[in-house]
């Protein structure tokens, strides 16, 4: 093995290394996003009501708490409704999540300075 061989491969190595964390921290974001996005849209849905905060229990856009905001949703719009809007987030946040866990990864190995573990201040 010649010593371009070697840097062709650490070269290689160091772009897997990069896609992985790209992969990793792009599914992370998308993940995030899918299981946070029904609260998302409770707390919009308190944000937007109007009129009294004594809701009724026909009152379909008044809520007097979170679990009478799912409920009246899953009611009146069916499961589904939890994600509605989520294509944007998700356009947003996927490669946001990708380029924040890449480059933390990478400054945390450049800022080791050659060194497997932290070293002690």
């Amino acid at each position: 093995m010649t010593k371009n061989d070697s840097s062709v491969s650490s070269s290689y190595l160091a772009f897997k290394h990069g896609g992985m964390q790209i992969i990793a921290g792009g599914s992370a974001g998308c993940a995030e996003v899918c299981c946070m996005h029904p609260l998302d849209v409770v707390k919009t849905r308190f944000q937007l009501q109007t009129g009294s905060f004594k809701a009724g229990p026909n009152d379909l856009h008044n809520y007097s708490g979170v679990i009478d905001c799912f409920r009246k949703i899953y009611r009146a719009e069916g499961f589904l409704s939890y994600w509605k809007g989520l294509l944007p987030p998700i356009i947003v946040e996927t490669p946001k999540r990708a380029i924040k866990f890449l480059t933390f990864e990478q400054y945390k190995r450049f800022f080791l300075f050659g060194s497997p573990t932290p070293t002690p201040a």
